[in-house]
């Protein structure tokens, strides 16, 4: 190698860059005081993970099988942008979150199948 102290100095600084620095994880303070990150847990869904207060959230629920409907998100109501929607966002507030996807069943039920005239030709109903 044509320049061996360039090469240790450079392997220095990525090893220094790379060293685990002490503390809670989320950059926050020890004994019980405030912290920039919390926790998102979501049961029956994606988007669980640990994200910086202020962070916008995305949550989405689990496939929904092919007899059932997405109902609701639960837990923390007045944090979501629409409780409705099988995936939700929200404004990470300072203190851990857990929310709940629900589904609701569908009766099953047969299309029924009709051919109307339109005005040059026959249209394809269903209901």
């Amino acid at each position: 190698m044509k320049y061996p102290l360039a090469a240790a100095f450079l392997c220095f600084i990525l090893i220094a860059g790379c060293s685990k620095k002490s503390g809670p994880a989320g950059g926050g303070t020890t004994g019980g005081t405030t912290t920039d990150s919390a926790t998102v847990t979501v049961v029956n869904g994606y988007g669980s993970g640990r994200y910086k207060v202020g962070d916008t959230v995305d949550i989405w629920s689990d496939a929904i099988a092919s007899d059932s409907v997405f109902n609701t998100w639960t837990g923390y109501n007045d944090l979501q942008n629409n409780a409705g929607e099988w995936h939700n966002s929200f404004v990470m507030p300072q203190s851990n979150v857990t929310l709940t996807a629900s589904c609701n069943y569908l009766a099953p039920f047969t299309l029924k199948y009709e051919m109307i005239r339109g005005v040059n030709n026959l249209k394809n109903v269903y209901y």
